[in-house]
Order: structure tokens, then sequence, then C-alpha cells
């Protein structure tokens, strides 16, 4: 996912009550760019209604939604739409008649340039005038919003599935299935595998961004740029819920670190020889071995 440190979506202070009882109380949320998040919680918690309040379907008590810089607090759903904030609701209903791609585009209707008049009965027959004869403007949008569409779904994307011993052909066929349904290129890995893999890709960077958001001195605050919020993003992560992966997976994870470890130690080593030539042959090692992993990923995801 990208993350270059701005923020798309900031929640400060929401509070929303029914009746006495506070459903949202003091929510703070920022959302980066290219950024997913989960909101997590029992039955109650108020995770509806804080959608709701975000979406523009409930106005809140107090507090403030800004999206791009800019305060929406109290917009309705439509408008919120048109700029680019929507939500779904808890149905899987689509139109079965439809590509994956076309439920996709669906969500774009409201960014569509080329029929948008103020008029609703203008809209109407500029959307029925575009829908019989097809003309360039809309052709151009229809183009690249589908473009846009298709670079974000799961095109080529692997997808990782770990056979059980009681794993059927049938079962896997559903899973292969299920891919393919999304574009993406299924992984068959053994369990021992998925998790070795796993420990070095996703929880040990996690407990790096741990690590460096905990040993950064309170005072370089004023100084904590995109950069650091985007190596530390991690570190947000729900502490409980990583503690138990963490546990499950702790022998993988421990020799990851081990490798880090020693990497570092290896880094003050030389920083304290000053051996400035040997640093820089492992810093470009680095380099080069990050730009592999994205080769290898972007060459097969096209």
């Amino acid at each position: 996912m990208g993350m270059d440190g701005r923020a798309i979506l900031e929640v400060r202070g929401l509070r929303r009550e029914f009746g006495g009882v506070v459903a949202v109380d003091g929510v703070d949320l920022v959302v980066y760019e290219g950024e997913t998040i989960s909101v997590i919680g029992p039955n109650g918690a108020g995770k509806t209604t804080l959608f709701n309040l975000i979406s523009g379907l409930d106005q809140p008590d107090a507090g403030e939604i800004c999206l791009d810089g800019r305060p929406v607090t109290g917009l309705p759903p439509e408008v919120l739409a048109a700029r680019g904030l929507a939500r779904t609701f808890q149905h899987g209903r689509v139109f079965g008649n439809l590509s994956v791609l076309d439920n996709v585009l669906l969500g774009a209707h409201s960014r569509r340039r080329a029929t948008q008049v103020r008029s609703p009965w203008l809209h109407l027959a500029r959307e029925l005038f575009d829908g019989l004869f097809w003309p360039s403007r809309a052709r151009q949008e229809e183009q690249a919003l589908r473009a846009e569409a298709e670079a974000i779904l799961y095109q080529g994307a692997p997808f990782a599935f770990v056979p059980l011993p009681r794993t059927t052909p049938r079962a896997r066929a559903a899973a292969e299935a299920l891919a393919g349904a999304v574009g993406a290129r299924p992984l068959w890995l053994d369990e021992w595998v998925h998790d070795r893999w796993v420990a070095a890709t996703s929880h040990l960077p996690y407990l790096l961004a741990s690590a460096l958001a905990a040993c950064t001195p309170p005072e370089a605050a004023p100084l904590a740029g995109p950069g650091f919020r985007s190596t530390t993003r991690l570190a947000s992560q729900p502490s409980g819920l990583m503690l138990d992966i963490l546990a499950t997976n702790r022998k993988n994870v421990l020799c990851a670190l081990r490798r880090v470890h020693a990497r570092l130690d290896l880094f003050e080593q030389l920083l304290e020889a000053e051996d400035y030539a040997a640093l820089q042959g492992l810093l470009e090692e680095g380099a080069l071995r990050r730009d592999y992993f994205l080769s290898i990923s972007q060459g097969e995801t096209r």
C-alpha cells in the first residue's frame, strides 16, 4: 500500500449520544493515503455509529471530520460521496449479471464528470444520451475509470492458501475459483513455509515499527514527518491482536529477529570502526534486495 504520509481522513473528538447513552465518545482517527485500517470491537461498541457519522448518515454531537484537509462535518452523504468519501453496508448483494470489475465501476458513478449537470432532469437526459450514443467524452472517462479500477483490484496479486490434511480437492478448487474470480494468483504453501515468510514480511516489520516509535525521544516529535509516520505506521496495529499472532508464530519471529539483530550489530561495529566503505556496501545490498522484491512483486501482478 502507498504510504506517502498524507492524511486523507481525519476525525477529531467525535461524539454521539442517544437519549443519554454515549455511543461514540471522543474518537480520534487518521487515515493516510493508501492505508487500510480496521475498526474492531464487540457488538454495541459504536462501530456502525462511527461509520454513520463519518459518511454523513448521522450527525455528531461534537467533534470534527476533515477530508483532504477540509472540514466536512455535517455534509450529507451524497455530497461526501461526490468528494470521494462513501461507505458500504453489511450485505453482499451484487449484480450477478455483471463482472467483478463492472460491479466495482458502479461505485465510481458519482465521480463521473461527463454526465454531471446541475439539474436532475438534465442529468438523467445526459446519461440517457451517453448510454445510447457513447460520445468520446464519456468513452474516454469510462476507459480511465476502468483502468483505475483494474489497477486497484487483485489482478495477478498472490493469494496465499495453506492446505490442511483434511482439505479436499473440492475445497482446493473452490479456493482457486475464489482467487480467479478477483483476478488473483493462487499461491499454495506448506504451513511451515507460510509461517516463516509472514514472520519476515509482516510480523517482524510490526515489531521494528513498534521499537522505532518507542525508542524515538518525545522531544523529536516536531521532526516526525511523513517518512517517520510511514516507517512506524504498523506500530498502530491493535497490540492484543498482534500479541496472539506473535505467540502463535513465535519461533519464526525469533529467527527473523535474530537476523535483524545480526545486521544491526554489524552496522554498529562498522560505524564504531569508521569503516564507511563497508557500511556503504551493506546499505547498497539492502537497496538492491528491496528492488529485487519490488521487481518480483510488480512482475507477478502485471
